[in-house]
């Protein structure tokens, strides 16, 4: 009988140390759960609350120029002279940028009045966006020469293809000259593309 009661006590502690092992798991559920839920509001703030687009309009944003020699502009809203280096950037105000516009300045308005064949290109989305040059809801984005369009130029198989965009793409004489410095920087060897592009700008590489 005592080995009987001593099996009883011993099963009872063994009871009653399941029972502390039990409220020690839920504790550790219940402050995950805890946890979980916090985070989860966190992240519904966050979601809930709009980002706001800084769209001021003494915000400095990038212009850069391609035409290789210097340009510049009086300015508008302050006193004194914009100077932009060749193939270099400036930094401007968003209503300074906008005033230039404004006031038909073509190195930013182009051929066109939003922007197509700018020597000057703005480096703003969102002041793109209120001269029209870009309509994002039209997917429209301003018609602009770089580097990237140069190549996919150069890629074309048809010389008549090529000749096409050229034309269509390279327009002003900042373009041309633009045009021309590419080709010297990216080594192009197709003697008909590049002969083509020297007598259309009249410029040698």
């Amino acid at each position: 009988m005592p080995y009987k009661k001593k099996n009883i006590e011993n099963n009872t502690e063994n009871i009653e140390v399941d029972n502390t092992a039990s409220e020690v798991k839920n504790d550790t559920e219940s402050n995950v759960n805890d946890n979980v839920k916090t985070v989860e509001k966190i992240v519904e703030r966050i979601i809930e609350k709009p980002v706001k687009e800084d769209n001021r309009l003494d915000k400095k944003i990038n212009v850069r120029s391609i035409a290789p020699w210097i340009t510049g502009a009086p300015r508008v809203t302050t006193n004194g002279d914009i100077s932009v280096p060749p193939k270099g950037t400036v930094l401007l105000s968003r209503e300074e940028v906008i005033a230039q516009a404004q006031n038909g300045n073509r190195l930013i308005n182009g051929t066109d009045s939003v922007g197509s064949h700018a020597t000057w290109y703005i480096d703003d989305a969102f002041t793109r966006s209120e001269l029209s040059f870009d309509i994002p809801d039209e997917n429209k984005s301003q018609t602009f020469l770089t580097k990237d369009i140069v190549e996919d130029i150069f890629d074309i198989k048809s010389q008549k293809d090529f000749e096409t965009e050229i034309e269509n793409r390279v327009v002003t004489r900042a373009e041309k000259a633009y045009l021309i410095e590419c080709i010297k920087e990216f080594n192009f060897n197709d003697y008909r593309k590049i002969d083509f592009c020297v007598k259309y700008t009249g410029i040698e590489p």
